[in-house]
């Protein structure tokens, strides 16, 4: 999983030196910027303008990691070095004037093209304003609403499905001790730890963190919500045995304000916009360049 980024970083450096022959490219050089060379040899160099202007091509999250310091930065021009030399010895053998490699050049082009039209011409052009985002949220207020919710601590004695009527009682009987000695001023935290039978919450000191209405069933519901903090529950008989609930905190039902929403709808409308302008672009241009689907040459082949 750890290399899996340098791949990717690997595969967009081969695809421009491919397409493009920026980097390493004979006698070449960019215009402007840090011209220091950072790499020589016998039919290139890299200077510090051109590994910079490899960076800045890479997707955001690969972009960022080689960003993060002087060792990710030193493996990616690593990877560039690699990737001139394989190219280089490719050349050598002539292997791109194979039709299947000549195929895939084109293939790669074709994608870097298309990214950069539909990244300049398409998507950067796509604004969600503030009246948009007020809309959206007036629209759909249920989306922002906030159920009310208890931070509970629980003691769980389990109950196995196929427990006999004894053995039943014998938990319950268990649970009520356990119950007294809490409501007697026992640390519910330590009563936890010597008792509970859920390792998941025992941990935590039985803590089940923020609980909403729905999550733990109708017997949990019915007596956690009608708790005030810091009182603790009658036993109760649950899915999973007998359960002791104490509440630690409530929190009431909210609504949530427009500057914790704002980033969550700008994303959404922005993806909205972005799939119905694509969609409306490549109506355009199939129109535009006469496109002329024969599907049913795909129903031959099938």
């Amino acid at each position: 999983m750890k290399k899996a980024w340098w791949f990717t970083a690997g595969f967009f450096v081969m695809v421009v030196l491919l397409t493009s022959g920026a980097v390493f490219a004979e006698g070449g050089r960019h215009r402007g910027g840090d011209d220091r060379v950072l790499v020589e040899m016998d039919d290139g160099e890299i200077t510090m303008a051109e590994f910079q202007e490899m960076i800045d091509g890479l997707p955001p999250q690969s972009r960022t990691k080689v960003n993060i310091g002087h060792l990710a930065r030193e493996r990616f021009l690593e990877e560039m070095i690699r990737t001139r030399l394989f190219v280089r010895e490719a050349r050598r053998l002539k292997m791109d004037e194979r039709s299947d490699v000549a195929a895939a050049i084109k293939a790669a082009i074709d994608t870097v093209l298309s990214r950069y039209y539909l990244k300049e011409h398409v998507l950067n052009r796509i604004r969600v304003t503030e009246e948009e985002i007020k809309a959206y949220m007036e629209k759909n207020p249920e989306r922002f609403q906030t159920p009310e919710t208890v931070r509970v601590r629980q003691i769980l004695i389990r109950v196995r499905k196929d427990a006999t009527t004894d053995a039943v009682e014998a938990a319950r009987r268990k649970a009520e001790e356990i119950l007294a000695r809490a409501r007697a001023g026992e640390d519910f935290v330590t009563l936890v730890n010597a008792y509970s039978e859920d390792e998941h919450t025992r941990r935590r000191g039985g803590d089940t963190g923020y609980v909403k209405r729905g999550k733990m069933g109708k017997e949990f519901d019915d007596t956690v919500f009608n708790l005030k903090p810091g009182e603790v529950s009658p036993v109760v008989r649950t899915r999973q045995g007998f359960g002791i609930f104490k509440v630690e905190e409530r929190k009431p039902a909210s609504t949530l304000t427009i500057k914790d929403v704002r980033p969550y709808i700008t994303s959404r409308l922005k993806a909205e916009k972005e799939r119905a302008a694509i969609e409306a672009i490549t109506r355009e241009l199939m129109q535009r360049y006469k496109v002329r689907i024969h599907r049913e040459l795909l129903k031959e082949a099938e």
